[in-house]
């Protein structure tokens, strides 16, 4: 926790980084399935001791710690995704990003913020005040200013599963993107359960942009929330983490650049192990 806040940044001028979905990009095709499957028995058939140390250690924005044995519960056996396993993976497919954007990493046209920031902001903690969460929005390894990015990306890990919210700062308007949504789309109640969480997200966000930026060129007031149908299967809660990334991965902003299936899901897993 930071006894003062940071001096603010100051934004003169108020433009967004093109969509390059709308250009024509097309993701790479992820590791072949026959390395993902050499990957996936050498997680398997390796000992508890050989994999309890360390396989991941990335210290920005926040120091996440991951050991091979969680590796191969979560990603080749049965154990649902977790916060801090999720987070590497996140940040790594964010890194992947920019390195396959033609026009990164000096602009982007969106910007993910973390799972630690929707943890926090749901539980009603002041997130403004933590030095890992500023480092979200203006922290040294952000290579692009996020003031031009349209789409700011918040996955959230709720009771009943995972889900990606994101901001579209052009048109105003909140996406709520549940791949639990399936079959049968948004209830009622599922919908105002989400307008809730958006609620606070909203809050957090704005509240980060206004003490972090001097100039912000979106007002906080005036913005719309919208369900779009992004799937016509159901998914478990495990696989809603799998999805979330899926969505992470290919959603331009209005729709799926690749469909979300069971198939896909598992793909995504797959391939998990060797980003």
């Amino acid at each position: 926790m930071t006894q003062q806040l940071p001096r603010r940044k100051y934004i003169s001028g108020r433009s967004y980084a093109s969509n390059p979905w709308l250009q024509g990009f097309s993701r790479p095709p992820p590791v072949s399935s026959s390395v993902a499957e050499l990957l996936e028995q050498f997680l398997r058939t390796k000992s508890a001791d050989e994999l309890q140390n360390p396989w991941i250690d990335h210290t920005e924005p926040r120091l996440v710690i991951v050991d091979g044995l969680t590796i191969r519960k979560q990603l080749v056996g049965e154990i649902p995704l977790d916060h801090e396993l999720g987070t590497a993976l996140i940040r790594r497919w964010s890194q992947i990003d920019r390195e396959t954007e033609d026009e990164c990493p000096y602009i982007s046209y969106k910007h993910v913020v973390k799972l630690d920031f929707s943890t926090l902001a749901l539980a009603e903690t002041d997130v403004v005040g933590i030095l890992h969460i500023q480092k979200q929005f203006i922290g040294g390894e952000i290579p692009y200013p996020i003031e031009s990015c349209q789409f700011f990306f918040v996955l959230a890990i709720l009771e009943e599963g995972w889900t990606v919210y994101v901001w579209d700062m052009l048109g105003r308007a909140i996406h709520v993107l549940d791949p639990r949504a399936g079959t049968f789309g948004y209830s009622q109640g599922k919908k105002e359960h989400h307008e809730l969480i958006v609620a606070r997200l909203h809050d957090a966000l704005f509240s980060s942009f206004t003490e972090l930026f001097a100039g912000w060129p979106i007002q906080k007031s005036g913005w719309g929330t919208t369900f779009p149908r992004i799937t016509d299967t159901n998914f478990s809660r495990g696989e809603s983490a799998f999805a979330a990334l899926h969505i992470l991965m290919y959603y331009d902003g209005e729709r799926l650049r690749a469909p979300l299936t069971k198939f896909s899901v598992s793909k995504t897993r797959s391939t998990a192990t060797s980003v």
